[in-house]
């Protein structure tokens, strides 16, 4: 249902929706990281970053959660962080075979940290 709201751009619901999900499975990483989705869709980076260290804590092996948690870094101008998080996302990637042009941009172009 949470999905039908986000997709809707009813975050507020989206949120109520995931946190009542995760009071019944608090171990749900994806959950975790779907609702910090939410709350960064309505510009709640603080709750987002929580969400998603809750993500990587219980599954820090999920590349998108990281570049996720990067993104709200960047969002508020901890650039340290964030680029720590790009590295360890790339990381993830790269040792799963995914997508190896990220590796080359970034080794080639700093810049590619955006």
């Amino acid at each position: 249902m949470a999905r039908v709201f986000a997709d809707d751009k009813k975050h507020d619901l989206a949120i109520e929706c995931l946190e009542k999900a995760l009071k019944i499975d608090p171990y749900y990483a994806a959950g975790w990281n779907n609702l910090g989705i939410e709350y960064s869709e309505i510009g709640n980076n603080e709750n987002a970053i929580k969400c998603y260290k809750k993500s990587i804590q219980l599954n820090p092996d999920k590349a998108i959660t990281w570049n996720n948690l990067r993104i709200e870094y960047y969002a508020v101008e901890d650039y340290e962080r964030a680029e720590m998080c790009y590295k360890k996302a790339v990381e993830l990637d790269l040792e799963r075979g995914v997508n190896t042009k990220k590796k080359r941009e970034y080794n080639d172009d700093k810049s590619y940290f955006i």
